[in-house]
């Protein structure tokens, strides 16, 4: 069994989301615990709470933030990225049946699992997802994973899908890594020259741009429409008109060369081009 952590970041008007996190044999993420607990001395790490940006931040956080950084590596622990960036499509969903299911967590979490379940982790290990608990996210989260679980190709060997459970749990530190990832990937989107973006980019360096990780293009979210209608996952959502759709599809597309290329020059790695198109 492979334990992950995840958290997600943005969609405060910055037009991205993120979700991301850290998947790990149980004896990496307790040996992340202690070492973790050590630079903190038993302190609480919440990024939107350390006001990076502000005169003080540097002086405060950098040294932790670096020594934090490399403690994932360091014990086994493998990131995994997902991301997309609504401001591209929002405004022509907005008003039609796709807003629905097209909101920037449940694509992302889908980005996510989809860049975990395509690696090279080995599909004899099933893979507990473990989350905060977020009211906001929380159905969303259990329809994103009823669909993968409907889909044959993320099946292990032996027939049962590699997703064993998905749950939520409070505020831990067993979330803090994922919360740093989550924002690093985040202002490294939005602003990467800013304070934010080179206080968080010790977590990016310290796996040497080689962080699994999936952006979703627009004609993936059409796509990822009629996959969830087809599976009937949950209350079934009235299908788009099909003009709309093809409109949809055609303006979408546009966005989705640029965004990979971000995402390479961000995270480098695999983002798995051509084993799989959601």
């Amino acid at each position: 069994m492979i334990f992950g952590y995840f958290d997600e970041s943005g969609e405060s008007g910055d037009g991205y989301v993120v979700v991301a996190g850290f998947v790990g044999r149980k004896r990496s993420w307790q040996e992340y615990v202690r070492r973790w607990t050590e630079v903190l001395e038993g302190r609480p790490l919440h990024m939107k709470e350390l006001r990076l940006g502000s005169r003080t931040a540097e002086r405060r956080w950098k040294k932790n933030l670096e020594r934090l950084a490399a403690i994932p590596k360091q014990v086994g622990l493998r990131p995994f990225v997902g991301w997309v960036r609504t401001s591209d499509y929002r405004h022509l969903i907005k008003n039609t049946t796709a807003d629905l299911i097209l909101a920037g967590y449940p694509v992302a979490l889908l980005a996510m699992v989809d860049a975990i379940l395509c690696s090279d982790l080995p599909r004899r290990d099933r893979i507990e997802f473990i989350f905060e608990v977020q009211k906001e996210f929380a159905v969303a989260r259990e329809r994103t994973f009823a669909f993968i679980r409907n889909m044959p190709e993320y099946n292990a060997h032996h027939g049962k899908s590699r997703v064993a459970k998905s749950s939520s749990i409070e505020k831990s530190i067993l979330l803090e890594a994922a919360d740093y990832l989550a924002y690093a990937v985040l202002y490294q989107l939005v602003n990467p020259n800013s304070q934010q973006a080179n206080l968080t980019s010790p977590i990016l360096h310290a796996f040497e741009g080689s962080i699994d990780h999936r952006c979703m293009g627009g004609h993936q979210a059409i796509e990822l429409i009629n996959e969830m209608q087809e599976n009937h996952v949950g209350s079934e959502f009235p299908k788009l008109d099909k003009d709309r759709k093809a409109y949809l599809k055609q303006k979408l597309k546009e966005d989705l060369d640029q965004n990979m290329e971000l995402t390479r020059a961000i995270l480098g790695g695999s983002n798995h081009d051509g084993k799989r198109d959601i």
